[in-house]
This record gives C-alpha cells, structure tokens and sequence, in this order.
C-alpha cells in the first residue's frame, strides 16, 4: 500500500511539472494579452476560460 501511494505522488508530481511550467508561462503571455486597465475583473472574467481552453488543447 505504501509503494503504491509513493508511485501516485511521483506520478502526480510528474504531471504538475510540465504544467506549472507552462502556467508561469501562460500567466506572462496573457498579461500581454490583455489590456493593464481593470486587469482584476477582467482577469477572472477572461483569464479563466483562457486557461481552461489551454488545459485542454496543451500548450
């Protein structure tokens, strides 16, 4: 039981690499993406499914 939870938390950490990686990346561009001005409404607004859409397609 102990090896199998090890492997899951090396397989998730696996996975979350690539991905915070690219979401370090992702907030930069679409910080150019999108005007300064109101950028915390406009963050959640636009920001989200941005982000959805670029968890499922992949970078």
């Amino acid at each position: 039981m102990k090896k199998q939870l090890i492997g899951l938390l090396f397989y998730i950490l696996s996975a979350a690499c690539p991905l915070l990686v690219w979401a370090q990346k992702g907030t930069v561009s679409g910080i150019k993406v999108w005007p300064r001005q109101d950028m915390e409404t406009s963050r959640i607004k636009d920001f989200s499914p941005y982000l959805a859409e670029k968890l499922f397609n992949g970078p």
